[in-house]
């Protein structure tokens, strides 16, 4: 990361981002500028829509000023601009974001507002989805639909674990505020699929929100996730006691931008990604049936993850991250191959770190040097991040 006074650019999954702190006149707030750039496709405003989804071309002004179409790019480009405007609190240190988890999956309150921060619509339940590449994703029925604005938009292959092959429209909503953080405008994606995690009607708060942040905390033993937009937040925590965690890089795909951390499973390597979506607690990708699992084995079906039937069995050889070894662990695949995994298209194959893991290990994760933090300590020695 190359930095600079007054402002730093980075990647953020398939975006670029540069962030510019600048004052207000108002009680101690920061503002971020960060621009974003998405691949899409491009279809004239006069396209037919469906009659609820308002167009990108006919949004207020606020929300049409912070987002623009490059058409000399191939394929178009959507590029946003968004104010991410923070409490005073937020200056400070670490923010809860007061994550609620219910069978295993973390879920936030947060409202839509104006670029003004006035609320808009309220929405008690967005789920927590580090998984998802992207910023914001509403399924077509969600009450956001209604105050946002879409372009003529249909495709998006690297969201065909969320979204099927149904269509899908790019745009954004105002504004976006949770625990004090208020983007704006938010970008979002509308899908139509109806099955699934859409069948629950609760939009997704995906990495790219989460890389607005200088580091993320996530601990769902004890149901938290926060955010710090302070430059040595990271540090701060791990000094206390550095031999309590493992410290491994956060890298990301070159195809689409996930982040993922390198893990093994006996033999064999992976690049896993650490997803608060996921309710398994780990997730490969391999031939069915695995090596090394005891038998018998339980099926289901996982939504989104995959296409096919899911299974589920004790590991007999143990995941490995850095040089800690975990000997008990819970490991699940698909007897089909996913093609949400196909999209990352690695050099090795893809594992998820879901959150029956991440209640056992929480985890620290550094968006500005890239690095993931695995806590490895018993809980009693969990640190206490909000106490200065």
């Amino acid at each position: 990361m190359r930095r600079q006074t007054g402002s730093h650019r980075s990647r953020i999954g398939c975006c670029t981002t540069d962030h510019r702190r600048r004052s207000r006149n108002a009680p101690p707030t920061l503002m971020r500028i960060v621009l974003i750039s998405c691949l899409l496709l491009v279809v004239s405003c006069t396209k037919r829509q469906e009659p609820h989804l308002s167009l990108l071309c006919h949004a207020d002004d606020s929300v049409r000023e912070g987002i623009s179409i490059d058409r000399a790019s191939d394929p178009p480009r959507i590029h946003a601009t968004v104010s991410v405007m923070l409490s005073p609190a937020m200056e400070r240190g670490w923010v809860d974001l007061g994550v609620r988890v219910t069978e295993n999956r973390a879920f936030v309150g947060g409202y839509l507002a104006r670029a003004d921060g006035d609320q808009l619509l309220f929405i008690d339940s967005i789920r927590v989805d580090t998984g998802f590449n992207g910023f914001l994703l509403a399924p077509l029925g969600h009450r956001m639909v209604e105050k946002a604005w879409v372009s003529a938009e249909i495709g998006g292959e690297s969201l065909a674990a969320v979204s099927g092959r149904r269509p899908m429209w790019t745009g954004a909503v105002p504004g976006l505020a949770i625990a004090g953080v208020l983007t704006s405008p938010t970008p979002l994606t509308v899908t139509s699929e109806t099955t699934g995690w859409a069948s629950q009607n609760v939009p997704l708060l995906g990495q790219l929100w989460f890389d607005i942040a200088e580091a993320t905390w996530i601990d769902l033993g004890a149901d938290t996730i926060a955010v710090s937009f302070q430059p040595h937040a990271v540090d701060e925590v791990v000094r206390s006691d550095p031999t309590l965690w493992v410290k491994l890089p956060w890298r990301k795909n070159a195809s689409d931008g996930h982040r993922t951390v390198p893990i093994s499973v006996g033999e064999q390597d992976y690049n896993a990604i650490i997803d608060t979506g996921s309710v398994v607690e780990l997730f490969i990708e391999t031939n069915h049936p695995p090596q090394n699992i005891q038998r018998p084995w339980q099926r289901g079906r996982l939504a989104g993850a995959t296409t096919g039937s899911i299974f589920r069995a004790r590991s007999t050889v143990p995941l490995v991250f850095g040089e800690y070894t975990v000997h008990e662990i819970d490991v699940s695949w698909s007897s089909r191959r996913s093609e949400f995994f196909a999209d990352l298209r690695t050099n090795r194959p893809t594992a998820i770190l879901g959150v029956p893991f991440l209640r056992k290990y929480p985890v620290l994760l550094d968006h500005r040097n890239d690095h993931a933090y695995i806590f490895i300590g018993e809980r009693g020695a969990v640190p206490d991040i909000f106490v200065p």
